[in-house]
């Protein structure tokens, strides 16, 4: 299955348009299985992870070689408890029904944010949160995606990650990610939702850049208007203040590295 090992990875919203160069073997049936259905090249895969030479690259035994996987520390303990089926893994990969959108926002940020969905099965690594519209709300999930792609969603996770890495990343655990504010899809008008449709389909294929050039995206300034509209009413939206506000905050926390 396709496996996203790391936000390099993602250089667009539309991840099905990248090209996945990682692919993760998997497979639930135990050895026994494998020879009944006659799938002999998969049980050649296991035996040969068992019998290959490998050097250990941490802990005690760091340097050492050993034969195969099963001596390493994190297989030893569910080879002896099944040595038919150590190499089973649960189904984790995430798939999507039809028409459903699969949102991954990344997990530790710099001077990027990366927010991109999928539609079909895929495996991510734990560098990535994996959100799932309720069903309740899947009629207006592309107006939901078009939400968390705006600046306000930028300015949520300056204000709710912590800078506990050092160099002036930015870490963020789940509940920094529930607490992104997102105005209701309901607020908005037939017209205004087909804006905002619109303005994030134009998004969907452009690169990630720094704040300075998503900021400066026409599209992204279109989502930004038509959410703080709503917000301020008739007050009229300073989107330069806005932006101006978002970047002294980002600058703040990447240049404490020069100060450590």
């Amino acid at each position: 299955m396709p496996f996203l090992k790391t936000p390099k990875q993602m250089e667009k919203p539309r991840i099905e348009d990248n090209n996945f160069t990682t692919y993760l073997f998997y497979t639930g049936k135990a050895k026994g299985q494998l020879k009944k259905e006659g799938l002999q090249k998969t049980l050649n895969y296991v035996k040969y992870g068992e019998h290959k030479q490998i050097k250990v690259r941490r802990g005690s035994m760091k340097g050492k070689k050993v034969e195969g996987v099963i001596e390493l520390a994190s297989f030893q303990k569910k080879f002896e408890r099944s040595p038919d089926s150590w190499y089973c893994l649960q189904n984790n990969r995430l798939e999507m029904e039809k028409g459903e959108k699969g949102i991954l926002i990344q997990k530790i940020f710099n001077s990027n944010y990366k927010l991109g969905f999928f539609s079909d099965a895929l495996m991510p690594n734990n560098t990535f949160y994996f959100i799932r519209i309720r069903k309740k709300f899947s009629e207006d999930s592309e107006i939901i995606l078009a939400l968390l792609m705006s600046s306000l969603t930028m300015l949520c996770i300056e204000l709710e990650g912590r800078t506990n890495f050092g160099g002036g990343a930015l870490d963020t655990a789940t509940f920094d990610i529930k607490n992104i504010i997102l105005p209701r899809p309901s607020i908005f008008e037939t017209q205004e939702k087909n804006k905002l449709k619109k303005a994030a389909q134009r998004l969907y294929s452009t690169k990630f850049g720094d704040l300075e050039k998503e900021i400066g995206k026409e599209a992204r300034k279109d989502i930004d208007s038509l959410i703080f509209a709503k917000i301020n009413g008739q007050k009229k939206w300073n989107n330069e203040e806005f932006y101006g506000a978002l970047k002294n905050i980002q600058k703040s926390r990447t240049e404490k590295r020069k100060f450590r």
